[in-house]
């Protein structure tokens, strides 16, 4: 009884921390928001995420960054759809934290926004973080646009596109493998023949 009494007086000790920071989210300064919004995620505060997903439109990008990080250790709903949401941020770091975010959290409506980014992001980054993501999900729909990444011509991002096809797998997939053994990336050539080895076993 003892122990059980410990442990709701914790649960409301955090309750009350979190309703004592949301207090004093509304008067902070861009520093005090950073600091605050780490807080929120660390204690995976659902009750914040309304607030949180406010603060998406902050002016600030460094709160903006904070704010999906907190969302992504805070898996609800709400926190899904905002983490989404945050796939438009016209910022390329927020953007690309979102994106991690969408792997780590499996959300899979994300998948059309993800595939997109392959072929529209003239970044690099961000072309990766989607595949990566991809990879993560685990969702066929990204097959086939993920062995066109494998035509781009930069490294790291056939690198992240081979490493995602190999997390989905299937006969698709196998003779996109086949046809990079001879890839001008070792890393590539070396992950493409893995792959193939792998799902030849599996098969």
């Amino acid at each position: 009884m003892a122990g059980k009494d410990k442990t709701v007086s914790s649960v409301f000790d955090v309750d009350s921390v979190v309703s004592d920071l949301v207090s004093r989210l509304k008067l902070a300064d861009s520093n005090v928001k950073i600091s605050i919004v780490r807080q929120l995620g660390e204690l995976h505060a659902v009750s914040a995420v309304d607030l949180l997903v406010g603060l998406l439109r902050d002016s600030s990008v460094l709160v903006r960054v904070e704010v999906v990080k907190s969302l992504s250790s805070i898996d609800s709903i709400s926190s899904r759809e905002a983490v989404v949401s945050a796939l438009s941020d016209e910022n390329e770091r927020v953007k690309t934290l979102a994106i991690e975010a969408c792997g780590k959290l499996k959300i899979a409506d994300a998948v059309p926004s993800l595939v997109c980014f392959l072929s529209s992001s003239s970044l690099p980054r961000v072309r990766c973080a989607a595949a990566d993501a991809l990879g993560e999900l685990k969702d066929e729909r990204a097959v086939k646009p993920l062995v066109c990444l494998l035509k781009s011509e930069g490294h790291a991002t056939r690198i992240s596109a081979v490493e995602a096809l190999g997390k989905i797998g299937g006969k698709e997939v196998a003779q996109a493998m086949a046809l990079h053994l001879n890839d001008g990336n070792s890393i590539v050539r070396r992950e493409a023949a893995s792959i193939l080895r792998r799902l030849k076993e599996t098969s």
